[in-house]
Protein backbone atom coordinates (compact mmCIF):
# COMPACT_ATOMS: atom_id res chain seq x y z
CA UNK A 1 0.00 0.00 0.00
CA UNK A 2 1.27 3.47 -0.82
CA UNK A 3 2.58 5.33 2.27
CA UNK A 4 0.23 8.19 1.34
CA UNK A 5 -2.79 5.99 1.93
CA UNK A 6 -4.52 4.88 5.09
CA UNK A 7 -6.17 1.52 5.69
CA UNK A 8 -9.89 1.72 5.25
CA UNK A 9 -12.00 2.69 8.24
CA UNK A 10 -15.15 1.00 6.89
CA UNK A 11 -15.30 -1.12 3.74
CA UNK A 12 -17.48 1.33 1.85
CA UNK A 13 -14.99 4.16 2.43
CA UNK A 14 -12.10 2.39 0.75
CA UNK A 15 -8.48 3.51 1.22
CA UNK A 16 -8.20 6.90 2.90
CA UNK A 17 -5.70 9.43 1.48
CA UNK A 18 -3.79 11.87 3.66
CA UNK A 19 -6.06 14.73 4.63
CA UNK A 20 -9.25 12.73 4.01
CA UNK A 21 -12.45 14.57 4.95
CA UNK A 22 -15.43 12.22 4.91
CA UNK A 23 -19.17 12.63 5.42
CA UNK A 24 -21.40 9.82 6.71
CA UNK A 25 -25.19 10.20 6.89
CA UNK A 26 -26.72 7.65 9.23
CA UNK A 27 -30.21 6.54 10.17
CA UNK A 28 -29.71 4.71 13.48
CA UNK A 29 -27.22 4.31 16.32
CA UNK A 30 -26.16 0.93 14.92
CA UNK A 31 -25.47 2.56 11.54
CA UNK A 32 -23.35 5.19 13.27
CA UNK A 33 -21.33 2.63 15.23
CA UNK A 34 -20.85 0.44 12.15
CA UNK A 35 -18.87 3.25 10.53
CA UNK A 36 -17.18 5.03 13.44
CA UNK A 37 -15.94 1.86 15.21
CA UNK A 38 -13.88 0.45 12.30
CA UNK A 39 -12.70 3.97 11.43
CA UNK A 40 -11.24 4.33 14.94
CA UNK A 41 -10.15 0.71 15.35
CA UNK A 42 -8.00 0.73 12.24
CA UNK A 43 -6.58 4.10 13.26
CA UNK A 44 -5.46 2.55 16.56
CA UNK A 45 -3.95 -0.38 14.69
CA UNK A 46 -2.00 2.15 12.58
CA UNK A 47 -0.69 3.91 15.73
CA UNK A 48 -2.82 6.96 14.97
CA UNK A 49 -4.21 9.17 17.75
CA UNK A 50 -8.02 8.82 17.70
CA UNK A 51 -10.70 11.24 18.89
CA UNK A 52 -14.48 10.81 18.87
CA UNK A 53 -17.20 13.27 19.88
CA UNK A 54 -20.40 11.14 19.77
CA UNK A 55 -23.89 12.63 19.43
CA UNK A 56 -25.22 13.75 22.77
CA UNK A 57 -23.93 14.06 26.30
CA UNK A 58 -26.70 11.91 27.89
CA UNK A 59 -25.58 8.89 25.85
CA UNK A 60 -21.82 9.39 26.20
CA UNK A 61 -21.39 6.43 28.56
CA UNK A 62 -23.46 4.23 26.27
CA UNK A 63 -21.15 4.98 23.35
CA UNK A 64 -18.06 4.41 25.49
CA UNK A 65 -19.39 0.96 26.42
CA UNK A 66 -20.11 0.23 22.75
CA UNK A 67 -16.49 0.97 21.86
CA UNK A 68 -15.28 -1.18 24.75
CA UNK A 69 -17.20 -4.16 23.34
CA UNK A 70 -16.04 -3.65 19.77
CA UNK A 71 -12.43 -2.44 19.98
CA UNK A 72 -9.69 -4.83 21.19
CA UNK A 73 -7.68 -3.53 24.17
CA UNK A 74 -10.00 -0.54 24.44
CA UNK A 75 -9.22 0.19 28.11
CA UNK A 76 -5.48 0.03 27.44
CA UNK A 77 -5.79 2.49 24.54
CA UNK A 78 -7.95 4.79 26.66
CA UNK A 79 -5.53 4.71 29.59
CA UNK A 80 -2.52 5.27 27.33
CA UNK A 81 -4.17 8.30 25.75
CA UNK A 82 -4.30 6.75 22.28
CA UNK A 83 -8.06 7.33 22.18
CA UNK A 84 -10.09 10.21 23.60
CA UNK A 85 -13.89 10.43 23.82
CA UNK A 86 -15.27 13.96 24.13
CA UNK A 87 -18.76 15.27 24.87
CA UNK A 88 -20.62 17.85 22.79
CA UNK A 89 -19.51 20.71 25.06
CA UNK A 90 -16.35 20.96 22.97
CA UNK A 91 -18.47 22.50 20.20
CA UNK A 92 -19.67 25.43 22.29
CA UNK A 93 -18.27 28.68 23.62
CA UNK A 94 -20.92 30.25 25.88
CA UNK A 95 -24.03 30.01 23.64
CA UNK A 96 -22.59 29.46 20.17
CA UNK A 97 -20.37 27.04 18.27
CA UNK A 98 -16.74 28.16 18.35
CA UNK A 99 -15.60 27.07 14.89
CA UNK A 100 -12.23 28.84 14.97
CA UNK A 101 -11.57 27.34 18.38
CA UNK A 102 -12.45 23.87 17.08
CA UNK A 103 -9.97 24.13 14.22
CA UNK A 104 -7.28 25.42 16.55
CA UNK A 105 -7.91 22.58 19.02
CA UNK A 106 -7.83 20.03 16.20
CA UNK A 107 -4.45 21.22 14.92
CA UNK A 108 -3.02 21.40 18.43
CA UNK A 109 -4.12 17.82 19.13
CA UNK A 110 -2.64 16.73 15.80
CA UNK A 111 0.78 18.27 16.48
CA UNK A 112 0.76 16.90 20.04
CA UNK A 113 -0.03 13.41 18.70
CA UNK A 114 2.92 13.54 16.27
CA UNK A 115 5.21 14.77 19.04
CA UNK A 116 4.21 11.78 21.18
CA UNK A 117 5.16 9.34 18.42
CA UNK A 118 1.80 8.70 16.72
CA UNK A 119 1.85 8.19 12.96
CA UNK A 120 -1.12 10.51 12.44
CA UNK A 121 -4.57 11.27 13.75
CA UNK A 122 -8.19 10.31 13.13
CA UNK A 123 -11.14 12.25 14.47
CA UNK A 124 -14.89 11.81 14.17
CA UNK A 125 -17.62 14.17 15.36
CA UNK A 126 -21.37 14.44 15.02
CA UNK A 127 -23.02 17.55 13.54
CA UNK A 128 -25.27 19.51 15.86
CA UNK A 129 -26.24 22.44 13.62
CA UNK A 130 -29.96 21.86 14.19
CA UNK A 131 -29.81 23.57 17.56
CA UNK A 132 -27.09 26.13 16.88
CA UNK A 133 -28.96 28.44 14.51
CA UNK A 134 -25.72 28.92 12.57
CA UNK A 135 -25.83 26.43 9.71
CA UNK A 136 -24.17 28.73 7.16
CA UNK A 137 -21.20 29.31 9.44
CA UNK A 138 -20.97 25.60 10.18
CA UNK A 139 -20.94 24.73 6.48
CA UNK A 140 -18.15 27.24 5.82
CA UNK A 141 -16.25 25.63 8.68
CA UNK A 142 -16.51 22.24 6.94
CA UNK A 143 -15.11 23.69 3.70
CA UNK A 144 -12.22 25.28 5.60
CA UNK A 145 -11.47 21.93 7.22
CA UNK A 146 -10.97 20.31 3.81
CA UNK A 147 -8.32 22.90 2.97
CA UNK A 148 -6.71 22.67 6.39
CA UNK A 149 -6.31 18.88 6.17
CA UNK A 150 -4.71 18.78 2.74
CA UNK A 151 -1.58 16.63 2.68
CA UNK A 152 -1.57 15.95 6.43
CA UNK A 153 -1.66 12.44 8.01
CA UNK A 154 -5.02 13.39 9.47
CA UNK A 155 -8.46 11.97 8.59
CA UNK A 156 -11.86 13.32 9.66
CA UNK A 157 -15.18 11.48 9.60
CA UNK A 158 -18.11 13.88 10.06
CA UNK A 159 -21.41 12.16 10.86
CA UNK A 160 -24.86 13.57 10.17
CA UNK A 161 -28.12 12.12 11.58
CA UNK A 162 -30.52 11.70 8.67
CA UNK A 163 -33.71 12.18 10.67
CA UNK A 164 -32.54 15.55 12.06
CA UNK A 165 -31.26 16.91 8.77
CA UNK A 166 -32.95 19.40 6.50
CA UNK A 167 -32.49 18.47 2.83
CA UNK A 168 -30.70 21.73 1.99
CA UNK A 169 -28.30 21.35 4.90
CA UNK A 170 -27.39 17.76 4.10
CA UNK A 171 -26.78 18.57 0.44
CA UNK A 172 -24.38 21.34 1.45
CA UNK A 173 -22.65 19.02 3.91
CA UNK A 174 -22.14 16.44 1.16
CA UNK A 175 -20.53 19.06 -1.07
CA UNK A 176 -18.11 20.09 1.67
CA UNK A 177 -16.46 16.65 1.81
CA UNK A 178 -14.28 14.56 -0.48
CA UNK A 179 -16.48 11.49 -0.06
CA UNK A 180 -19.98 11.02 1.28
CA UNK A 181 -21.76 7.81 2.18
CA UNK A 182 -25.16 6.99 3.63
CA UNK A 183 -25.95 4.07 5.90
CA UNK A 184 -29.61 3.09 5.93
CA UNK A 185 -31.37 -0.14 6.93
CA UNK A 186 -27.95 -1.77 7.21
CA UNK A 187 -27.00 -0.91 3.62
CA UNK A 188 -24.21 1.40 2.47
CA UNK A 189 -24.73 3.89 -0.34
CA UNK A 190 -22.19 6.19 -1.93
CA UNK A 191 -23.56 9.71 -2.34
CA UNK A 192 -22.31 11.82 -5.21
CA UNK A 193 -20.46 14.90 -3.95
CA UNK A 194 -20.13 18.35 -5.44
CA UNK A 195 -16.53 19.57 -5.07
CA UNK A 196 -15.88 22.81 -3.21
CA UNK A 197 -14.67 24.32 -6.48
CA UNK A 198 -18.12 23.73 -7.97
CA UNK A 199 -20.31 25.22 -5.26
CA UNK A 200 -22.01 27.34 -7.90
CA UNK A 201 -24.21 24.34 -8.69
CA UNK A 202 -27.76 25.03 -7.63
CA UNK A 203 -28.96 23.78 -4.28
CA UNK A 204 -31.79 21.93 -6.00
CA UNK A 205 -29.27 19.95 -8.07
CA UNK A 206 -27.35 18.91 -4.96
CA UNK A 207 -30.48 17.95 -3.05
CA UNK A 208 -31.83 16.00 -6.00
CA UNK A 209 -28.64 13.95 -6.22
CA UNK A 210 -28.68 13.21 -2.50
CA UNK A 211 -32.38 12.51 -2.05
CA UNK A 212 -32.53 10.37 -5.15
CA UNK A 213 -29.80 8.19 -3.62
CA UNK A 214 -31.51 7.89 -0.24
CA UNK A 215 -35.00 7.04 -1.49
CA UNK A 216 -35.37 3.40 -2.42
CA UNK A 217 -36.82 2.36 -5.76
CA UNK A 218 -40.11 1.39 -4.08
CA UNK A 219 -40.27 4.76 -2.28
CA UNK A 220 -39.70 6.60 -5.55
CA UNK A 221 -42.48 4.56 -7.15
CA UNK A 222 -44.85 5.44 -4.32
CA UNK A 223 -44.14 9.16 -4.34
CA UNK A 224 -44.67 9.19 -8.11
CA UNK A 225 -48.06 7.55 -7.60
CA UNK A 226 -48.81 10.05 -4.84
CA UNK A 227 -48.02 12.86 -7.28
CA UNK A 228 -50.68 11.46 -9.63
CA UNK A 229 -53.27 11.87 -6.88
CA UNK A 230 -53.59 8.20 -5.93
CA UNK A 231 -54.82 7.29 -2.45
CA UNK A 232 -53.08 4.71 -0.26
CA UNK A 233 -55.59 2.07 -1.36
CA UNK A 234 -55.04 2.88 -5.04
CA UNK A 235 -51.26 2.80 -4.61
CA UNK A 236 -51.54 -0.53 -2.80
CA UNK A 237 -53.64 -1.96 -5.63
CA UNK A 238 -51.20 -0.70 -8.25
CA UNK A 239 -48.14 -2.18 -6.51
CA UNK A 240 -49.86 -5.33 -5.21
CA UNK A 241 -49.11 -4.53 -1.58
CA UNK A 242 -51.32 -3.78 1.42
CA UNK A 243 -52.51 -0.24 2.31
CA UNK A 244 -50.73 -0.63 5.67
CA UNK A 245 -47.46 -1.26 3.83
CA UNK A 246 -48.05 1.84 1.75
CA UNK A 247 -48.56 3.89 4.92
CA UNK A 248 -45.26 2.58 6.27
CA UNK A 249 -43.44 3.64 3.10
CA UNK A 250 -45.12 7.05 3.15
CA UNK A 251 -43.93 7.58 6.71
CA UNK A 252 -40.38 6.70 5.69
CA UNK A 253 -40.58 9.17 2.81
CA UNK A 254 -41.75 11.89 5.18
CA UNK A 255 -38.81 11.23 7.50
CA UNK A 256 -36.25 11.25 4.68
CA UNK A 257 -37.59 14.45 3.13
CA UNK A 258 -38.21 16.00 6.55
CA UNK A 259 -41.85 16.84 5.77
CA UNK A 260 -45.16 16.03 7.45
CA UNK A 261 -47.73 16.29 4.66
CA UNK A 262 -48.27 14.44 1.39
CA UNK A 263 -48.65 17.68 -0.55
CA UNK A 264 -45.34 18.98 0.77
CA UNK A 265 -43.58 15.69 0.00
CA UNK A 266 -44.88 15.72 -3.58
CA UNK A 267 -44.03 19.39 -4.09
CA UNK A 268 -40.49 18.86 -2.82
CA UNK A 269 -40.03 15.71 -4.91
CA UNK A 270 -41.23 17.55 -8.02
CA UNK A 271 -38.81 20.42 -7.43
CA UNK A 272 -35.95 17.95 -7.04
CA UNK A 273 -36.78 15.96 -10.17
CA UNK A 274 -37.66 12.80 -8.25
CA UNK A 275 -41.24 12.79 -9.54
CA UNK A 276 -41.68 11.99 -13.21
CA UNK A 277 -43.27 14.54 -15.55
CA UNK A 278 -46.43 13.16 -17.19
Amino acid sequence: MSPSLRRKGASVLGELPRGAHLCMIYESTDDLLDSVVPFLRIGLENNEFCVWAPPGKPTLEKFRMALERRIPNFDRHLEAGNLVILDRDIYYKVDHVDHLGLMSDLINMFHSALAKGHNGMRASGDAFWTDTGGWSEFCNYEFKLSKLLKGKPLALLCTYPMIMSEAVEVSEAVGAHQLAVARQNGDWKLVETTPATARSHSTAQKIGILTGKLLSERERNIINLMAQGNSDKEIARSLAISPETVKTYVTRIFVKLNVYKRTRAVALAQSLGIVNTY
